[in-house]
């Protein structure tokens, strides 16, 4: 399995137009050796965006692609890439309950021993009516951990929760997931919906 990430652009370099503002390590070269280094990496940026092979071959890990004072490195990195949605309906009157299903989705390239998934919302007047055993209260009565077993590379497990609406009006419902791969891949870590009544 192989990804391909943009860590950073230009690091310190910034191009505006015809005008290229160096580094101190830079200022010494010619203006049209820098100029042509900035296309030469929008280049090799253009490539890596648009799932080009990378220059290194990981097998079964991720190729990181990182972009420093005009130069693209690759390396083998390990990890997992967790994602995570809900599925439910947005409005639950008061007095009512609504069911939601929570999926998590091990994008790898490595097994995951325990998953755990953090249930939240941020109002009054809901509670958390059901939840799976493995699901233990959090630091406030409006969060749980829900921790299951093993989960392998390119599989889903699922489970479902109520939520009930006591006398609410609006909450915001978040599930949420940690990964070991690189900050840059969390933006999948989280997923919520907006539940009224």
């Amino acid at each position: 399995m192989i990804a391909i990430i943009i860590v950073s652009f230009f690091a310190g370099t910034i191009a505006t137009g015809s005008i290229a503002f160096a580094t101190e390590e830079q200022k010494g070269q010619p203006f049209e050796a820098i100029w042509d280094a900035i296309h030469n990496l929008q280049d090799r940026v253009f490539a890596l965006e648009n799932n080009h092979p990378p220059a290194i071959s990981c097998e079964n890990q991720l190729s990181l692609a990182k972009v420093s004072d005009f130069q693209v490195s690759e390396e083998c990195i390990t990890g997992y890439d967790l994602v995570v949605s809900i599925d439910g309906p947005d409005k639950v009157l008061r007095g009512e309950t609504g069911t939601y299903t929570v999926s998590v989705t091990n994008n790898g390239p490595e097994n995951v021993s325990d998953v755990t998934v953090l249930l939240s919302f941020d109002s009054n007047g809901f509670y958390f009516s059901d939840v799976p055993d493995f699901c233990e209260l959090g630091w406030t009565f409006s969060m749980r951990n829900c921790t299951f077993g093993e989960l392998n590379a390119d599989q889903t497990s699922s489970f479902t929760f109520d939520l009930t609406n006591s006398q609410g009006d609006i909450t915001y419902l978040t599930v949420q997931v940690s990964d070991t791969i690189i900050p840059e891949m969390s933006e999948n870590n989280q997923d919520s919906i907006r539940v009224s009544r």
